[in-house]
């Protein structure tokens, strides 16, 4: 009877290698798929978070803001990234960032809306029209602090 030990992997273990070695392949693989369609995506995300902040806003609309204004400056916002061959992935992640924040509790305030609004301004800055100009967005002035390091 032969007791020298095997030679080689188990196996067990090559199954193991192998399934591995095809996991790294698919995450690479994944990976420079998003990168190649990052333009795509950064687009696809910006036109769902406008199309909700559209839905939430006609579903529960807040007192003193302008559903119709709103959804016109959404829709020209959309026309203008639609349109767009320049993809700002900053500028569209940020509006992304705060449209999704705004609308996760399925409702919007007035604050919400004008930052949302004001998202898709600094996006494209020419759809300022469409909207109140920034100084009126504000519902409260700011209130005045005293500065502690006069000397008196």
């Amino acid at each position: 009877m032969d007791t020298s030990p095997k030679k080689g992997m188990s196996k067990g273990c090559l199954v193991a290698l192998i399934i591995a070695l095809a996991i790294v392949v698919l995450v690479i693989a994944i990976v420079v798929l998003i990168y190649i369609f990052k333009d795509d995506l950064a687009k696809v995300g910006a036109n769902a978070a406008a199309a909700e902040a559209k839905r939430v806003l006609a579903e529960n609309p807040p007192e003193g803001i302008d559903t119709a204004q709103f959804n016109a400056l959404a829709d020209a916002f959309l026309d203008k990234l639609a349109h767009d061959e320049e993809t700002r992935f900053e500028v569209l992640g940020l509006f992304v960032q705060e449209v999704t924040k705004s609308t996760g509790d399925k409702q919007l305030d007035r604050q919400e809306v004008n930052a949302a609004a004001v998202a898709m301004i600094v996006a494209y800055p020419d759809l300022d029209t469409f909207w109140p100009p920034r100084q009126q967005l504000e519902t409260e002035p700011p209130a005045a602090t005293e500065d502690s390091l006069v000397i008196q």
